[in-house]
């Protein structure tokens, strides 16, 4: 079994886990450290994704909030 952590910031968000049910099995380094990258560039893509939305949020309620105020100031 071969289980590679998906992390953002210190928190574990997920992993990438490949199991072998057919006996002993040699994996070389420099595949487990392709997993590696690759669960890092994972996790630089959820932060990414969790940043605009983040972003879209505070802009609609930002969006929100100043059609409120200028229907009271002209209402």
């Amino acid at each position: 079994t071969l289980s590679i952590p998906i992390r953002r910031g210190k928190n574990l968000w997920g992993l990438i886990a490949c199991h072998h049910y057919s006996g002993p099995f040699y994996l070389p380094p420099h595949v487990r450290e392709d997993y590696e990258v690759a669960a890092m560039i994972l996790a630089g893509k959820l932060n990414e994704l969790s940043e605009r939305r983040r972003i879209a949020i505070k802009n609609e309620t930002l969006q929100f909030s100043q059609k409120v105020l200028k229907g009271a100031l002209l209402g």
